[in-house]
């Protein structure tokens, strides 16, 4: 018989975060006047990558006049 377990059960709850803008899998946060995009990434059994972005495309994003695949193409990652 197979076992299924949710996610905290196999990593732990989630511990609060300094994201100052977040969405589904993905956050920023502001280090040194620098903005960090955080995400899995598509690859196989995902991973965190991080990349930093402009504080104009953080305004895009956190305006809403972008949305986050924008950024990913725009950066070439995701």
């Amino acid at each position: 018989m197979t076992e299924f377990y949710t996610a905290e059960e196999l990593f732990g709850k989630c511990a609060d975060n300094d994201f100052i803008l977040s969405g589904l899998g993905w956050g920023v946060k502001e280090i040194n006047n620098r903005y960090i995009l955080s995400f899995i990434s598509g690859e196989f059994h995902g991973r965190e990558k991080k990349i930093e972005i402009s504080y104009d495309d953080f305004y895009l994003l956190k305006s809403r006049k972008v949305t986050i695949n924008d950024i990913f193409i725009k950066y070439k990652t995701g």
